[in-house]
């Protein structure tokens, strides 16, 4: 039996698809995922809505703060964007605004809609709904950019009974995300992604992958993906802590680190009545997160 490193909040049951997950197994990854031990002494679980990791808007700032220079670095001309495992779209929904934020509206447009995808048919639908919930923290973020507000994009309704803020999404998201099934490891293979250099997001899933899983899907990429197409993983998939090194999968398969650098800028609202701001300036890569099909 393999045993993943998955600490217990990962457990969710199955029919809880509204909670945020950021990978949803279905029977087309079973052969490829590891089985899961619930620390709660309930014994091996797996399957579709199984797994439950904490996901939220923002995730990573520094992150966002860099990937829009680098897409619009990598790619002048636009690409298309590809985000698997979506969930209930908080990943989505960051990549759209971050890129709201840092580039003119004629350079995002560009790269619009970002297509996101996950293999769970209910996870999808709750998706589609374009409605998020979002705790203090994932509110504060927005402290962190420059040219966008949370109005902008989302439309607070009530709080829920464990203090979440539940948001409705305007047209700024709406129009600019198509939520659908799919599975990674199929829409590879059977050709489903762009004939054209294009970015995949497949960020802190790897984890649930067995190492066969893991090295499947690195060569499906390189062998499938056009040159100079860009592969996005998240921290947890380097976790050493965990035994993860997704990178060096990626590596020994054939992907280029991205080392491209930049000069970033934080301009963070350290109080909201008088936004008063710290700057801090960072030399900042992505090479730990960002892999490029040569």
């Amino acid at each position: 039996m393999k045993v993943s490193p998955i600490i217990s909040y990962n457990y969710q049951p199955k029919h809880n698809a509204s909670q945020k997950n950021s990978l949803s197994f279905s029977a087309h990854y079973d052969k490829y995922a590891k089985h899961i031990v619930n620390m709660h002494g309930d014994g091996v679980i797996y399957g579709s809505g199984s797994i439950k990791n904490y996901s939220h808007l923002f995730r990573n700032l520094k992150f966002y703060q860099i990937m829009p220079f680098l897409l619009d670095k990598k790619f002048p001309n636009g690409a298309v964007i590809y985000d698997y495992a979506c969930s209930a779209g908080y990943e989505a929904s960051s990549i759209v605004m971050a890129m709201k934020d840092k580039l003119p509206n004629e350079k995002v447009e560009k790269f619009m809609p970002v297509y996101a995808f996950d293999c769970n048919p209910q996870i999808v639908e709750e998706a589609k709904k374009y409605k998020l919930k979002l705790n203090g923290s994932e509110l504060k973020s927005f402290h962190f950019f420059e040219n966008i507000k949370k109005s902008d994009f989302l439309v607070p309704t009530k709080i829920d009974r464990n203090g979440q803020v539940i948001n409705f999404a305007t047209r700024n998201l709406t129009n600019n995300i198509i939520f659908d099934n799919g599975n990674i490891f199929e829409d590879l293979e059977s050709g489903k992604l762009s004939k054209k250099p294009c970015v995949l997001f497949i960020k802190n899933t790897w984890q649930f992958l067995t190492d066969y899983g893991s090295r499947k899907l690195a060569k499906s990429l390189y062998d499938n993906l056009k040159s100079k197409s860009l592969v996005f993983i998240g921290d947890e998939d380097i976790d050493k802590f965990y035994g993860m090194t997704t990178d060096k999968v990626l590596l020994d398969t054939g992907f280029k680190a991205v080392e491209d650098r930049f000069d970033i800028t934080y301009k963070q609202k350290k109080n909201r009545t008088l936004y008063n701001r710290i700057t801090l300036f960072e030399h900042k890569n992505l090479s730990d997160l960002c892999f490029e099909k040569p």
